[in-house]
């Protein structure tokens, strides 16, 4: 809903769309350089978004592709003394918070994006020479769509 809404009114106001993902924003807002930040955010049935990021110099850069987790997979796939954050960090389970490996941090906290650091990227993108006003914006999917359901390219 919100790329259509996006799309719909650069198309009006004839400007460019600038994607920049939401759960960099997330991890922007954490300065602590000497970690790896985790972003983890549930995805409903039992699965949970995962992404690395790291700052190297004064930007974050992703470390790990966006993946989904169960809840099995999840533990295993974090680091040892890295810091997780999310926008649902009350909702994590204290059973599998539990699992997480030795030294990891959750903040207690939720942690939502920064709208001044996406704003911020896109000025960059824009300025920097590495926008492409050719690649299309689309929303990610990362499970296969609900049987009944039509997923549309």
């Amino acid at each position: 809903m919100g790329i259509a809404f996006a799309k719909g009114l650069v198309f009006a106001i004839r400007k460019p769309l600038v994607g920049i993902g939401s759960l960099e924003a997330i991890a922007y807002r954490c300065r602590d350089r000497s970690v790896v930040l985790f972003v983890v955010v549930d995805a409903k049935m039992g699965g949970f978004y995962h992404v690395a990021y790291r700052w190297s110099a004064s930007r974050i850069e992703q470390v790990s592709p966006l993946s989904i987790f169960n809840r099995q997979e999840l533990p295993r796939n974090l680091t040892p003394g890295s810091l997780i954050l999310s926008p649902d960090a009350q909702g994590i389970p204290a059973d599998l918070a539990a699992r997480f490996p030795a030294g990891c941090t959750m903040v207690s906290n939720p942690v939502y994006p920064s709208a001044e650091y996406i704003a911020h990227r896109a000025v960059l993108e824009l300025a920097g020479g590495t926008f492409d006003a050719e690649k299309r914006v689309e929303p990610l999917y990362l499970r296969p769509g609900v049987p009944g359901k039509v997923r549309r390219p």
